[in-house]
């Protein structure tokens, strides 16, 4: 990845402050690799467009000098990575009397909340500028503006704006007469291509004769790192030898290395000495590239450069690894570990075509550490040794929860966790299921009071992962072939430890997923004869440090039941991908089929929505759904007739607050959440949970309620003496294939302080819904049960009944967090 020089002194990140945001770039996607280049060189071109003539041919870089003033300033924050600090600046220097100087200040700050992954507020500060700067006839300040905006879709997946933008900023820029600026657009448009490696390789041959030399040395450094780091990402081309693509790779990065030798940027050179050890990595030749990174490392010396040494140490223990020096790639890998650690909150969250890039950058890091750990574990010469090396291994799978948790939410914000104890001290009768997926195998990790059992499994993550998959996808189509599956996951996650949890005696399992197995739950495993149910209660956690296990308050409990059977004005609130969807499906389906999604089903439709990466059509869906024969089929679709008789069958059970329908709208359910301590929250109404945050809602009677807005309602209610026992979200569900999207569910509960959150991985009946949620609410009300017996009573209840044997019923809801 591209990670290179922020200032010319490069003094970046030498102070610290936790209340602010500092640029602290890891292992980006491409298109943030070429942002990169922007955080270095656009100051240069902001300096110019300040001077740049506008349309009545007066120079404006004096006409308020505090406000370029101001300006340069900012850019200097915005390159040390004091995001909030340089948008104040900003906010002054827009204030200046001078047009051109405000205009310019606009597009700055909607840069800087690009960085910051503000994107709304990026957006329409990014579009107001470019067309305030093109009206005024300012070229380079007009392509700088256009050259972010197709940044700033390219991070959002909308590549065909991005392309759009980038070909309006290189027209702008050659009218300019800005060769560099041209360059980095062309870099830009680049990581776009969707072509073969030949092409690439042809197009990246071009590049490299389009970095003008009469540019900054510096600016030059820069762009043959980029140059560098795409040929080092780039498919092998079948149209050259390994050894041209190999010596015009090391050319562009020995380049780069040489002119940061030159403008003295220690940040350059050990970037384009890790880039050089990757180079040689690639190629097998592991000795030659620990010592390219190893004076990556060295180049930093003196520095506050954890943000490039958590990459360092991590290529370096990678190395030793493959060069059998397993103890010091631990030691290695233990400081990158550190580091991420150190500077967690400060690194940005970046997206991939759309998606978070956490499982290449941040994950592989936690995951390599463990791995080594449980190897020496095993080659421990006594029991205390191992246990220490097993409880080090737990204790870093913990840390890639809670950070795949903060990068579900698009943010850095630790979560809180409790204290290690409370793992060690969990029940006699309960045990932590931790499998840790590898490459080449499985690992278990069982945790039972103060000890860790270890098994090893000789299954490929692809296996396990195809196999997990073909099981989601049979219980969520209620499919009858699933047994296969259920049978061979039980060999592998749960065969292995069984006489472990028979010995023990153990009645309660806590389910800790990683990947595509949140996608499945645990108690649907078979061992050909009978369902893991049977025997275990189950419960999921994304982390046991993530939930305080308390048991259950046995004082009388006090529910909020919020219903929708019959959606109001919320479709018109409804994000444009989904109601496009919805209007597709009305067009498409005759009133026999709408009826069929008369249920909870209707989610998958909400759900697709998110997947969606075309263009809008000229027509807005918002003048569509204006229609009242339009909006009423909608409402048709989205009507959840179940709705009704599961409220009213919990509201007998136990004493309720019930909004309903018309009183179940947003401001309503927040003035009702804020005025009572509810010990339990149960919402049926349409909700989605996708890959992230950004992607997840649930539906009001008036308007849609973001997953932020849930949490925020929710954290002000548990923020009481009593916090809230239960969240329960009956006819939500997660999106289908997407294994980050059960994450939704956990975040919400975690960010919210909620003790424990019931929900589903996927659409059930309204019967067996209402007949699934009064049971359990039944079961909850009797003394000393715990959530977790209360589940698996439930879920035993229904597979005891004829109709709902399949997995398809009863299996889906999960309890996640606290189970006692």
């Amino acid at each position: 990845m591209l990670l290179i020089s922020l200032s010319d002194g490069d003094a970046v990140m030498n102070r610290r402050n936790t209340t602010t945001n500092h640029i602290c770039l890891f292992k980006r996607p491409l298109w943030f690799c070429l942002l990169a280049i922007s955080l270095l060189v656009f100051s240069q071109h902001t300096l110019a467009a300040i001077s740049e003539k506008s349309t009545d041919g007066q120079l404006y870089s004096h006409d308020v000098v505090s406000a370029q003033t101001l300006i340069e300033q900012a850019e200097q924050q915005r390159l040390q990575g004091y995001y909030n600090e340089a948008l104040n600046t900003l906010q002054k220097a827009q204030q200046s009397a001078s047009r051109p100087h405000a205009v310019l200040a606009t597009g700055l700050q909607g840069y800087v909340l690009l960085l910051m992954r503000d994107y709304a507020r990026s957006e329409q500060l990014l579009l107001s500028a470019l067309q305030d700067s093109v009206n005024a006839g300012w070229d380079l300040q007009s392509a700088i503006h256009a050259n972010h905006l197709g940044n700033y879709y390219a991070a959002r997946n909308k590549t065909v704006k991005a392309r759009q933008f980038y070909q309006e900023a290189r027209l702008l820029a050659l009218k300019a007469d800005d060769p560099a600026l041209v360059a980095r657009i062309d870099l830009n448009q680049f990581k776009l291509a969707d072509t073969a490696p030949e092409q690439a390789w042809a197009e990246l041959l071009r590049l490299q004769q389009a970095i003008p030399h009469s540019t900054d040395v510096r600016e030059r450094a820069q762009l043959q790192l980029a140059l560098g780091y795409q040929a080092l990402q780039l498919k092998k081309p079948t149209v050259v030898s390994p050894q041209q693509y190999q010596q015009f790779t090391r050319a562009a990065l020995q380049q780069a290395l040489a002119l940061a030798t030159a403008v003295s940027s220690p940040r350059m050179r050990s970037n384009a000495y890790q880039y050089l050890g990757k180079l040689a990595e690639d190629h097998q030749d592991y000795a030659t590239a620990l010592k390219q990174t190893q004076l990556g490392i060295a180049a930093l010396q003196g520095m506050d450069a954890k943000d490039l040494l958590l990459k360092l140490e991590w290529q370096r223990g990678r190395l030793l690894r493959k060069l059998d020096k397993n103890s010091e790639a631990i030691t290695a890998y233990r400081l990158s570990v550190n580091h991420i650690q150190a500077i967690r909150a400060d690194i940005p969250v970046d997206y991939q075509n759309g998606r978070s890039s956490f499982r290449e950058t941040l994950q592989p890091v936690y995951t390599g550490l463990a791995d080594l750990l449980i190897q020496q574990a095993d080659q421990a010469s006594d029991d205390r040794t191992q246990q220490a090396l097993l409880r080090e291994a737990r204790n870093t799978i913990e840390r890639v929860k809670q950070t795949e948790l903060e990068d579900y939410f698009e943010n850095r914000c630790t979560l809180q966790t409790i204290p290690e104890q409370a793992i060690e001290n969990i029940a006699t009768n309960t045990a932590a299921l931790y499998p840790v997926i590898l490459e080449d195998r499985l690992e278990l990790l069982l945790s039972i009071g103060g000890r860790i059992e270890h098994r090893s499994v000789p299954v490929t993550a692809l296996q396990l992962t195809q196999t997990t998959r073909q099981f989601a996808d049979k219980l969520r189509h209620f499919k009858p072939d699933y047994l296969n599956e259920s049978v061979q996951l039980y060999n592998w996650l749960v065969k292995p430890l069984i006489a472990i949890l028979q010995r023990q005696q153990i009645d309660t399992l806590i389910f800790i997923p990683d990947g595509a197995l949140r996608l499945v739950p645990l108690a649907a495993l078979s061992d050909g004869s009978q369902f893991l149910i049977r025997h275990y209660a189950v419960v999921t956690s994304p982390g046991l440090k993530l939930f305080d296990p308390k048991p259950l308050s046995r004082h009388k409990l006090d529910i909020l039941l919020a219903g929708m059977s019959t959606p109001g004005s919320v479709i018109e609130d409804l994000p444009e991908p989904s109601l496009r969807i919805l209007i597709n499906a009305v067009n498409s389906l005759d009133n026999s089929q709408r009826g069929i999604l008369k249920s909870r089903d209707i989610n998958r439709l909400l759900l697709d929505a998110n997947q969606q990466t075309s263009e809008p059509s000229l027509r807005s869906v918002k003048d569509i759904i204006k229609d009242p024969v339009m909006s009423d089929k909608i409402r048709e679709m989205l009507a959840l007739p179940g709705v009704s008789d599961e409220i009213k069958k919990i509201s007998e059970l136990l004493p309720a607050t019930v909004l309903m329908n018309e009183t179940y709208r947003k401001k309503r359910v927040d003035q009702t959440i804020k005025q009572s301590p509810y010990d339990i929250i149960h919402i049926a109404s349409h909700g989605v949970f996708g890959g992230s945050a950004s992607e997840s809602y649930i539906m009001a009677y008036d308007k849609i309620l973001t997953v932020t807005e849930l949490e925020t309602l929710l954290q002000t209610a548990s923020n009481r003496e009593q916090p809230i026992e239960l969240l329960t979200l009956s006819a939500c569900q997660t999106a289908e294939g997407d294994d980050r999207s059960p994450l939704g569910i956990s975040g919400v509960a975690i960010k919210a302080k909620v003790r424990s959150a019931l929900g589903s991985l996927w659409p059930v009946s309204d019967l067996a819904t209402v007949d699934f949620m009064t049971t359990f609410y039944q079961q909850l009300k009797s003394a000393n049960t715990t959530k977790a017996r209360a589940l698996q009573t439930t879920q035993q209840h229904l597979l005891n009944n004829p109709e709902y044997q399949h997995p398809f019923f009863w299996s889906p809801f999960i309890l996640i967090g606290n189970w006692l």
